[in-house]
């Protein structure tokens, strides 16, 4: 059953499965909510005795919706009682890395180079990369470098592939296992480039990329972000723009609802 549903923070164009919906008692509240006043009205003509039950339900989906937001939330595939196990070592790791950095040394002069695209993945992310690798390379006569970083998953067809467009295969020597997203900071962290543009493997530039570069927001603040498509709205794949999302516990940061980058992703 797919119902269009427009809430406070969800996108226009996304909706809402509920057969599918991780927290069908908040949809059925705010279900609710949107037609009480066309079924308030309609009961208090035809029904008035049924109205104390229909708020007296309202009011009990709220509260059971509102305690069930109290939580930390991990993600989808880890409850939060599994996944409190791991928050002290997972914060003493944390911990660890920052005073690595705090260690390093600085960088020596002219160790990073240039400005250039930094991508990452593994061989299902490939076709992705040479698809707009095309763009970049035909549509907007680009001829920014390109590395493609990997955690040892890429065989010499995929990078031999990706050279044929642009773009250097470089391997994450950092010791550490590296599930689906978590090779991004490192292949930032890691790239030649002085001035960084990291873009997913599904991003298509719509206009040259040396254009961010050069523009004067880029020149000003040193560096740009823009929202991804999922935000706070979005109860699939928004989760890291909740307010109770467990890296805002880990980190102590604060949230606010109308702080717009506050409830939306990142890219």
């Amino acid at each position: 059953l797919k119902l269009p549903f427009r809430g406070p923070l969800l996108h226009p164009t996304q909706c809402l499965i509920l057969v599918l919906h991780p927290s069908p008692m908040r949809f059925v509240l705010r279900l609710l909510l949107s037609s009480m006043a066309a079924t308030a009205t309609w009961l208090s003509a035809a029904r008035p005795l049924l109205l104390l039950p229909l708020m007296l339900l309202l009011v009990i989906v709220a509260e059971t919706a509102a305690g069930s937001g109290g939580q930390w939330f991990c993600n989808h595939n880890m409850p939060w009682e599994e996944c409190e196990q791991y928050l002290p070592a997972e914060r003493l790791a944390l911990q660890s890395f920052l005073r690595g950095l705090d260690r390093a040394p600085l960088p020596l002069a002219g160790e990073f180079q240039g400005r250039g695209i930094v991508m990452s993945g593994g061989p299902g992310h490939v076709m992705q990369a040479l698809a707009n690798l095309r763009v970049i390379r035909v549509k907007h006569a680009s001829k920014i470098p390109v590395e493609f970083w990997h955690a040892f998953e890429l065989s010499n067809t995929h990078c031999e592939a990706l050279r044929e467009w642009g773009a250097t295969c470089r391997s994450i020597r950092l010791p550490g296992v590296y599930p689906e997203y978590q090779t991004v900071l490192p292949a930032i962290m890691l790239s030649s480039f002085r001035h960084v543009f990291w873009i997913d493997t599904d991003i298509t530039p719509l206009v040259a990329p040396e254009r961010l570069f050069e523009s004067e927001a880029y020149k000003r603040a040193g560096a740009l972000f823009w929202p991804d498509h999922w935000g706070a709205g979005c109860k699939r794949f928004g989760a890291t723009a909740w307010a109770n999302h467990v890296t805002r516990h880990l980190l102590d940061l604060p949230y606010d609802r109308d702080v717009l980058t506050h409830i939306a992703e990142h890219e």
